[in-house]
């Protein structure tokens, strides 16, 4: 979390990786009694709730190699493909699932017709349905009373402009993106500073100094993309339901 800067309450770090995890800082134990979020100690004091899935860029690598889109492909066939990715809805559970607890799920795709079965609708929908899979873990997190006034992005996803886009207008949150790119690096490296320096209780400030928020890749939502998102998502969690039946 140091890496990310997220040291106070109002900052989740949402990483794109090949899981995805949505978590944030705590100065008091987060229990779920649902056990969708993890109520772990952080190695710096205090605590760290976090939801973990399992399939994030998992599901935009397969849906990619699928296609047989390059980095450059991938990228100008999200943006050219409508928000919502024209009806498709990509339910992301490939590796099973962990978040849900659907460890024999499989990944499904819903939607496709004659005229939105193409691969710019299903490379954008790979990428909503993992981003849906972690605005889950905003709302849960939400329920146990941590707020997000902002998300600061970490990993491979955060590469794409559209991606980074899309997180901030289903989130309906303020996407940050910090210049040093390696956060648990960096953050190791800033604990071991903290010990050196006697500055375990100075948190903040050391953070401060060392992390500098990148203005050319973060941004905000935009408000006619957050309305159209409540209706998606909405979709998308119905489809999510339909498969938690199936593989349950």
């Amino acid at each position: 979390r140091l890496g990310t800067g997220n040291v106070a309450p109002g900052v989740v770090t949402m990483s794109l990786g090949t899981s995805g995890t949505v978590f944030a800082f705590s100065d008091k134990p987060v229990i779920d009694r649902k056990g969708n979020i993890a109520a772990f100690c952080s190695s710096t004091g205090g605590w760290l709730p976090l939801l973990c899935t399992m399939n994030c860029t998992v599901s935009t690598e397969l849906m990619r190699n699928l296609v047989q889109a390059d980095i450059a492909s991938f990228e100008a066939q999200l943006e050219a493909s409508n928000r919502g990715a024209n009806g498709v809805i990509t339910v992301p559970y490939f590796n099973g699932e962990r978040t849900p607890n659907l460890p024999d799920a499989k990944g499904c795709v819903f939607g496709l017709d004659s005229r939105n079965a193409r691969t710019e609708n299903i490379l954008r929908s790979a990428v909503e349905g993992a981003t849906f899979a972690l605005r889950f873990g905003l709302d849960e997190l939400s329920e146990l009373g941590i707020s997000a006034e902002q998300i600061v992005l970490t990993g491979g996803g955060v590469n794409s402009a559209t991606w980074r886009q899309v997180v901030a207008d289903i989130c309906d949150t303020p996407v940050s993106v910090l210049k040093n790119g390696e956060g648990a690096g960096f953050g190791a490296a800033l604990q071991a500073l903290a010990m050196l320096e006697n500055r375990s209780d100075d948190l903040g400030a050391l953070v401060g100094e060392h992390l500098q928020r990148d203005p050319e890749r973060s941004l905000n939502p935009r408000p006619s993309a957050v309305h159209f998102y409540i209706d998606t998502y909405k979709e998308y969690q119905r489809g999510a339901e339909k498969v938690a039946e199936l593989y349950s």
